[in-house]
């Protein structure tokens, strides 16, 4: 009886790529969903507050 992680020539499955992972698993489309945005609006920000102008008393 072969193992489901075997494939039929008995070698070992081919690494799934890192894209096809993501989407397949919802906690971590779930966390690439809260983090990419996140990332984005800090990114943003600071690049925001990078051209504030200084006072100038």
């Amino acid at each position: 009886m072969a193992v489901a992680s075997e494939s039929q020539d008995g070698g070992a499955s081919p690494r799934l790529p890192w894209q096809q992972a993501l989407l397949d698993d919802v906690f971590l489309l779930f966390m690439a969903g809260l983090v990419v945005p996140t990332l984005i609006y800090i990114v943003w920000g600071l690049l925001e507050l990078s051209n504030v102008p200084l006072l100038k008393p």
